[in-house]
């Protein structure tokens, strides 16, 4: 049986769709899959209660605790991220992602460590809000945002006005000021400023290509789709192709430090010459589950994720 962990509240909207994604993919020799939330289960016990998806209709069940688990979800509170850890800790138990919401600086400075992904890097500065480390150039153009996370409604495109005192983009600020902007307002304490040539835009806001990608086994990945928000993929035509390069690439040295990633997306923007820059990488939750998807993705999405659970399975077999 393949577990697959939601957040809290989400699990009939999880096993809704992904019983819809998958009933007409399915053989009958294949792995049965349940859906559920991180308080549903019983550490004491190895037990869990959740949402079969493997039927003709979705049923709630009481289960063993699965000995791969797919982690879809985002913890919050503590009592949610303790059970969390105790799942990671867990003999005979693979849990793939425990975590869903990264470091973007730590995955930037992987990155900065191979020549064959580090030109995929536009220079980036931490700013520390306690420390307050770091001040912008007036004159340069950036992209800021949270350190931790994927989001690209929290993305910030800076770029300042050479007849004014003001910073345009998708947000007005006076120049000097946009630090005590992030201080006064906004959460987290670490933002990262990328500075940035003339970059492709739409609405005052960059043009993001997002790719989603799968491991099939620790050293081989799939490329699953992609997204283009603010633009269409016909714009694009053969730059995907230098695009889908460097996510394998980099996700492929991700690896070698993140060993537990098995699903994530990595967003890159592109400069006016349509050379592509890293811009984040995250894992999959809620909005990727709610999006229209393709037969055909769906199809891959399931049959790569079965061959994942079958990899670790066998392996552990082996212990």
């Amino acid at each position: 049986m393949i577990g697959i962990l939601c957040s809290n509240d989400m699990e009939e909207e999880y096993s809704k769709q992904l019983h819809s994604w998958f009933r007409d993919q399915r053989k009958e020799d294949d792995d049965n899959i349940v859906v559920f939330t991180i308080f549903n289960i019983n550490l004491k016990e190895k037990m869990v209660k959740g949402s079969l998806i493997s039927g003709k209709a979705v049923k709630s069940v009481e289960v063993p605790l699965p000995s791969v688990i797919f982690n879809f979800s985002l913890q919050k509170d503590d009592a949610a991220i303790k059970v969390r850890k105790a799942l990671e800790e867990m003999e005979k138990v693979e849990l793939v992602n425990y975590i869903n919401k990264f470091d973007q600086w730590m995955i930037m400075d992987i990155l900065s460590s191979f020549n064959s992904t580090r030109k995929y890097l536009l220079p980036y500065h931490i700013y520390d809000k306690a420390e307050r480390n770091f001040r912008p150039v007036d004159e340069k153009s950036y992209i800021i945002m949270p350190s931790r996370g994927a989001s690209l409604s929290r993305v910030i495109y800076a770029v300042p006005d050479p007849d004014s005192d003001r910073i345009t983009g998708s947000q007005y600020f006076r120049k000097g000021h946009i630090c005590d902007y992030i201080d006064a307002s906004l959460c987290q304490q670490r933002w990262l400023f990328i500075e940035i040539p003339e970059i492709r835009i739409k609405a005052n806001h960059p043009v993001v290509v997002r790719v989603y990608l799968q491991k099939l086994r620790p050293d081989i990945w799939s490329l699953l789709s992609r997204d283009v928000y603010l633009g269409t993929e016909a714009q694009f035509g053969s730059l995907f192709e230098e695009i889908d390069a460097a996510a394998m690439n980099g996700i492929f040295h991700i690896n070698k430090y993140l060993p537990s990633v098995g699903h994530c997306f990595m967003d890159f923007i592109l400069d006016s010459e349509n050379k592509p820059y890293f811009l984040h990488m995250g894992g999959l939750d809620q909005y990727f589950f709610r999006a229209v998807r393709e037969p055909d993705f769906c199809r891959r999405f399931y049959k790569n994720m079965l061959k994942l659970a079958r990899y670790y399975r066998h392996r552990q077999e082996g212990d």
